[in-house]
Parts: C-alpha cells; sequence; structure tokens
C-alpha cells in the first residue's frame, strides 16, 4: 500500500497498526540518541532519519521486512560493522532487511544509531533529499 502524505506524523497516522508497531520502538530509539534529531517523510514510504540536519537513514515499512537504507558513507560503514550484531536477515546495495522487529537486536541498534548520532554525515547512500 502506497501512502501519499507530506509529513512524517501523516504518513504514521495512515500506517496499519501492525506498521507502526514495527516502526515505533525503532523510531523512539533513534530519537532518544541525541537533542538534534529528525524524523521526515520521503516518498514513497520511506522515513529520514537525520542527525543535526544531515540525512542518516531512510526507514521503511516492507510488506516482507523492515528496510534500513544507507543515506551517507558514514552510516553505511557503521551497519557494515555492525550488521552481524544487528541480526540483519538480508542485505542489497545500500539497505539491510530484517524479517521481523523481533530479529533486529535493540542493544545493536543503539550503538549504531549513538555511532551514527556522533559521525558527520556526507552525501553517498542510496537516498538523495527532495529539493
Amino acid at each position: 500500500m502506497t501512502i501519499y502524505s507530506t509529513t512524517a506524523k501523516s504518513y504514521l497516522d495512515a500506517l496499519q497498526p501492525v506498521d507502526k508497531n514495527r516502526l515505533s520502538p525503532i523510531l523512539d530509539l533513534f530519537e532518544m540518541c541525541g537533542e538534534e534529531t529528525s524524523v521526515s517523510y520521503y516518498h514513497p514510504n520511506i522515513l529520514y532519519l537525520s542527525v543535526r540536519g544531515k540525512l542518516a537513514l531512510g526507514l521503511s515499512p516492507r510488506k516482507k521486512y523492515i528496510s534500513f537504507y544507507v543515506s551517507s558513507y558514514e552510516t553505511d560503514k557503521i551497519f557494515q560493522d555492525a550488521a552481524t550484531n544487528l541480526g540483519v536477515t538480508s542485505r542489497g546495495a545500500g539497505c539491510y532487511r530484517f524479517n521481523k522487529l523481533s530479529d533486529i537486536n535493540m542493544d545493536a541498534l543503539k550503538n549504531a544509531f549513538a555511532l551514527m548520532y556522533a559521525s558527520e554525515h556526507t552525501d553517498g547512500g542510496v537516498l538523495t533529499p527532495l529539493e
């Protein structure tokens, strides 16, 4: 199901409860990593997770899995280093997929988010901001 939205809040409000339940713990964990984090919406059905105004990661509830899209060189390196501890079930070009929320090691994800928060983010991932 494609949701056409203009904000992260309206996108999340329009999600099915199962998808809200899958994304909420991840978003809560991300926002706990620092005061200068933000979540915005990107079509089609991807949430941008930014640190200090710089895009760091994309997040999307897909039909069969939860997808994380790296959007900076720093995030890509952090996720590469943490992949085995995170519980990644598969990987694509710039994408890490988890079959379900319980497959994600939340402690390892919290550490990855903390490293993302401590990093500068330069363009180079699979997502580019809309102008």
